[in-house]
């Protein structure tokens, strides 16, 4: 008997104050609302916030990738183990024009040890190299090019003071930074004159170099 008295005290006090029932159902609406916010905010504010660290943060373009530039300071010391041997410095720019294959210019100074005369000389010529071995922090290439050189005196001692320089070689470059590169070569340098000469005794030397490559 007293379960039955009780929900007829519970419906009649509900149908004498609709009122309060109206603030019961709009109380219980509002608290699950708040709830359903609660849960929602710190989510959304998570993913706007990822998204503007992505933008503040580009990943810069890696070494021997296409479409890069740089610039290169190589020193070259060459031997012909007979009697000349050859100081040169090489300043030049390179641009990738695929992955891994670049196509470069270079200006170079250069020094002869000779008898009976030394001879110091300038040219520039041009260098194409392929980084056929790339890992995060270095490479392995092979190159080959060409240039002009002019001396203040015949290179060798019996041949022109206008000359060819073709060489190949072989090298790494190790990353020093995000921006810089230690490069190290070795290979073969040929000096003559192609026959435009009426001698044509030529120097075959065997060429170090060691430089640094600075992307721009």
């Amino acid at each position: 008997m007293c379960i039955p008295r009780l929900r007829f005290f519970s419906v009649s006090v509900l149908e004498r104050q609709p009122l309060l029932a109206m603030c019961c159902i709009g109380a219980l609406v509002a608290a699950a609302a708040s709830a359903t916010s609660a849960t929602a905010d710190p989510f959304r504010w998570t993913l706007i916030e990822d998204d503007t660290s992505e933008e503040r943060t580009p990943d810069p373009a890696r070494f021997a990738a296409a479409d890069t530039a740089n610039f290169e300071v190589i020193g070259t010391y060459a031997n012909d183990f007979q009697d000349t041997s050859l100081g040169l410095v090489d300043a030049g720019a390179s641009w990738f024009v695929a992955d891994g294959v670049s196509l470069g210019l270079f200006g170079e100074a250069l020094y002869a040890s000779q008898d009976p005369d030394d001879a110091w000389g300038g040219g520039g010529g041009a260098l194409l190299r392929w980084h056929f071995l790339q890992r995060e922090r270095f490479t392995i290439f092979a190159e080959a090019g060409c240039g002009l050189l002019a001396t203040d005196g015949r290179l060798p001692s019996e041949g022109t003071e206008i000359n060819f320089t073709p060489r190949v070689s072989v090298g790494a470059t190790v990353e020093l930074n995000a921006t810089t590169q230690l490069l190290a070569r070795v290979g073969w340098l040929h000096v003559s004159n192609a026959q435009t000469g009426d001698e044509n005794s030529g120097i075959d030397a065997l060429a170090v170099g060691l430089g640094l490559s600075f992307a721009f």
